[in-house]
């Protein structure tokens, strides 16, 4: 569903007049409160988790979830960082 509404989204930013366009900011609002937010919650939950996954891979760590499960001494220690991230 996503995949199909994006080269419409894009064309309408185009001829509106960008994507930081007045009518988008004034629009915003009704996006957050209305069904897209079903829709945009889900994608910052997924982009910050692949952000968190790819500096985990960068330093050579194990995924954040496993090392919360397997390492006993450091969970509330990540834990806490989990929340501050």
């Amino acid at each position: 569903m996503l995949l199909v509404s994006v080269p419409g989204s894009l064309r309408d930013a185009l001829t509106v007049g960008g994507v930081l366009s007045r009518a988008f900011l004034e629009d915003l609002p009704k996006r957050l409160t209305g069904p897209g937010r079903f829709l945009l919650q889900p994608l910052m939950a997924i982009a910050l988790g692949i952000r968190g996954g790819v500096a985990d891979a960068r330093a050579s760590r194990a995924p954040y979830l496993m090392r919360l499960l397997t390492e006993r001494e450091r969970r509330d220690e990540l834990a806490r960082a989990g929340l501050a991230t």
